[in-house]
């Protein structure tokens, strides 16, 4: 694409990542560890977030270029969520993996193998916690981030219960899932303005 585009990603990804460092530091120290490239992809809709990351290539997310560093800031955590997870999974067994069953996922229209689900989970756990911060900054897009942040944590938590209920996690996908309970089940408190809740 050129330099051009170079300085654009150089300059969002500089502000992704001090807004990781500064509002997000308990993700900070694995995704400097464990972050090594970032694959642009093409979007033909400018500032539509498109992000992938794949289990086979550890360290690795693709991206497309988003509006904003914040968005960017996003796309990372979650993508970096799959990232670990993926690599979690392949040194332990969290999920029956003889069960063929397939399971709802609130954010997706098509039911998803558990192992699908509890990765998605996974990542999504980053995502509420991204706007549960986002919903403090002053702004017009305050409301906004506190809807978003009122979404992804009910569609969590509904996802949280199906992993508990599917009778096919391994004991330590168990203690896994127990503890990203541990995470969202306080957020489920917090008190969102109404219409945001609504």
């Amino acid at each position: 694409q050129g330099p051009d585009e170079a300085a654009a990603w150089q300059a969002m990804l500089t502000e992704a990542w001090q807004l990781i460092e500064r509002s997000y530091p308990g993700y900070a120290p694995g995704v400097a560890a464990g972050l090594r490239v970032i694959v642009p992809l093409a979007n033909d809709v400018p500032g539509r977030q498109i992000s992938a990351a794949a289990r086979q290539a550890f360290g690795a997310v693709a991206i497309a270029r988003p509006a904003t560093g914040a968005d960017l800031a996003l796309l990372i955590l979650h993508e970096f969520q799959h990232v670990k997870l993926g690599a979690l999974t392949d040194m332990f067994d969290l999920t029956d993996r003889t069960d063929q069953r397939t399971f709802f996922a609130p954010w997706r229209e098509d039911p998803r193998p558990l192992g699908a689900l509890l990765q998605g989970t996974y990542a999504h756990v980053a995502v509420t916690d991204y706007w549960r911060v986002r919903r403090h900054v002053p702004g017009p897009g305050a409301v906004a981030s506190a809807e978003q942040f009122a979404r992804w944590r009910m569609m969590t938590a509904e996802a949280l219960d199906t992993l508990d209920g599917s009778g096919a996690l391994t004991r330590l996908g168990g203690r896994f899932v127990e503890g990203m309970r541990a995470t969202v089940a306080p957020w489920l408190a917090e008190q969102v303005p109404a219409a945001a809740q609504e």
